[in-house]
């Protein structure tokens, strides 16, 4: 066998080193094209407009529901001359390859005696596309797992060496600042389930007992409150009413009305994009707590128990991509479970390698892991600038949004075409009548597709016909 693959150590560096410069190459393949992924861009646009680096801008007024964390990242770039899609994606690129890292040192830890574990789990993360995907975007999630999971590794390290609680506050702190306090809630769930376990199994944890464990508990707490504490400062209680109540108590409180979640809801949202590496995990974190001897990796069981029954009883929308948090845990179990076998070395890569290509294997082209549309790309670029360009001081913009065939993201009207302004999007049909009624008296000049301006004429009858622009949207006038 070749020196390179004898050497665990080298070969994570070569891995990783190869896959982010092959992803760097692949990050200005396409265009934005995801609806939030323009919400990305206005926010990090939102410093470089309004020159105010401690609010969070949408749609050009204040806004409260993520924090600036990656927002902050773009903005560097974006501000540099970096072209808009460039500077967007970059921050989940960098985030990526933290991702990477983690992965492998959480497998290394979990398995110090294996020590292939750790590349083998970069390969099977670099497998997934669904970390691929969102890692060439503009989307928060992969920076969202990147913390996660380094609060998860070092919580594990300080179990046994309770120094590493403070790099648990610094992750839990960042992953706050990036986009929830998702971190927080899986070192808290990680602990309780590690503590009950080795309790339960007469096994003592010192890092529970350090004095270390509750000031960086404390400190961690801090961190994750300080950007929301900053916002009620800076505009008083709506913005933790916006951020707390829709975000994460909206989100996910349960909800009578809608009742809970079904096996077939939980297996889309969290096994169904990666069906043979996910259940692979979740039956190793089962089995290898017994088998390791390590009671701390309950910890890693309970975390996963606790989000899935998150999201049996969330009452919000929850979406498959929030699972790309747990990813490179499931990654680096399985990685660990393959290596600590019996089997010979060179039959461990193999499976490996045959895990890696049921997932596609590790290089995919950011084309083919962005699934954008012609269509939405045509929308976003060409139609908002010259309605933009249209757009006069007098004048109100409105845009329609409730047909999710043609509606485009509030991130792109901000951007693209109210020249730094508020602007009223029209979300919802039954939205027609109260938010154009407020505009009476006031100029109005509108973008919808053929078919909602045909709805919204049906309502108003005096709207004019400006311009028609492709592939099938009309540019209007309405004093209503």
């Amino acid at each position: 066998m070749n020196s390179w693959l004898r050497d665990p150590q080298k070969l994570g560096l070569i891995l990783i080193s190869g896959l982010a410069l092959f992803y760097f190459t692949q990050l200005p393949v396409g265009q934005l094209y995801r609806f939030d992924e323009f919400l990305t861009l206005d926010r990090t646009n939102g410093f470089l407009r309004f020159g105010d680096w401690t609010t969070v801008y949408s749609s050009n007024l204040p806004n409260f529901q993520k924090p600036p964390l990656q927002y902050w990242m773009g903005a560097v770039f974006l501000g540099a001359g970096v072209d808009e899609t460039v500077a967007i994606r970059i921050p989940s690129w960098i985030f990526s390859v933290v991702c990477l890292v983690a992965t492998a040192s959480l497998a290394r830890s979990i398995a110090p005696a294996h020590p292939h574990a750790a590349p083998a789990a970069v390969i099977l993360l670099a497998s997934s596309t669904e970390f691929w995907s969102h890692a060439m975007s503009g989307m928060l999630e992969t920076g969202s797992a990147a913390f996660v999971t380094l609060a998860l590794l070092f919580a594990y390290r300080a179990l046994k060496e309770p120094a590493n609680w403070w790099w648990v506050a610094v992750a839990v702190g960042l992953g706050a600042l990036q986009k929830s306090p998702g971190a927080l809630a899986a070192v808290a769930v990680f602990v309780a389930g590690a503590a009950l376990a080795a309790r339960l199994r007469g096994v003592a944890l010192p890092g529970l007992r350090s004095r270390i464990f509750p000031v960086a508990g404390l400190l961690a707490l801090c961190l994750a409150a300080a950007w929301p504490l900053l916002q009620i400062l800076l505009h008083g209680s709506a913005a933790i009413r916006s951020a707390v109540d829709n975000e994460l108590i909206g989100r996910f409180s349960p909800d009578a009305t809608s009742g809970m979640r079904g096996f077939g809801d939980v297996w889309g949202i969290v096994i169904r994009d990666e069906p043979f590496l996910r259940l692979g995990a979740i039956a190793g974190l089962f089995v290898l707590p017994t088998l390791l001897r390590d009671p701390r990796l309950f910890g890693f069981t309970a975390v996963v128990l606790g989000y899935v029954a998150s999201i049996v009883l969330a009452g919000g929308a929850v979406y498959p991509r929030y699972t790309l948090n747990l990813v490179p845990l499931f990654c680096a179990v399985v990685a660990v479970w393959i290596f600590q076998s019996r089997a010979r070395l060179r039959r461990k890569w193999i499976l490996t390698g045959i895990m890696s290509l049921l997932l596609l294997g590790p290089l995919k082209p950011a084309i083919l892991v962005s699934g954008q549309s012609a269509r939405d790309q045509a929308a976003q670029s060409t139609v908002l600038p010259t309605v933009g360009m249209q757009l006069q001081d007098d004048e109100t913009l409105v845009v329609c949004g409730w047909d999710r065939k043609t509606r485009f993201s509030p991130g792109a009207v901000s951007f693209y075409a109210s020249n730094g302004r508020p602007f009223v999007y029209l979300a919802h049909k039954e939205d027609l009548g109260p938010k154009l009624s407020a505009l009476t008296g006031r100029q109005i000049r509108g973008v919808c597709s053929s078919a909602s301006f045909a709805e919204l004429n049906a309502a108003f009858g005096t709207a004019e016909v400006v311009e028609r622009l492709a592939p099938d949207y009309v540019v209007f006038t309405l004093r209503p």
